[in-house]
């Protein structure tokens, strides 16, 4: 992310917090839909039952491998070296929570 000249300083907490709020956001309104969210994945297991795949399905494995490499890149921005991969998800899961806990 790009940084005015007076707030580079504090780029790393502004992007924790940035990551904190996504978590408690994305987990308010995985609250709130929760009925949603189950009438899609039936829709969707139906679906696959038919033989009408819409989307692709990717692996387990595919995910995860996709998103720590991802998350890795941000690792020389914060020199924590590989405790960043680590801290981002357990930032973004503490959000999820409160946002799931408090909605």
């Amino acid at each position: 992310m790009l940084y005015p000249h007076y707030l580079q300083s504090f780029a790393p907490y502004i992007t924790l917090l940035l990551l904190f709020l996504d978590g408690y956001i994305f987990g308010f309104i995985a609250k709130k839909s929760v009925l949603a969210v189950i009438l899609l994945l039936i829709a969707l297991i139906i679906g696959i039952f038919l033989g009408m795949v819409l989307i692709g399905v990717p692996s387990l494995a595919t995910i995860i491998s996709f998103t720590t490499h991802y998350l890795s890149n941000f690792a020389p921005i914060f020199h924590l070296g590989s405790n960043t991969v680590i801290l981002f998800v357990l930032i973004f899961i503490i959000g999820l929570a409160l946002g799931i806990w408090k909605s």
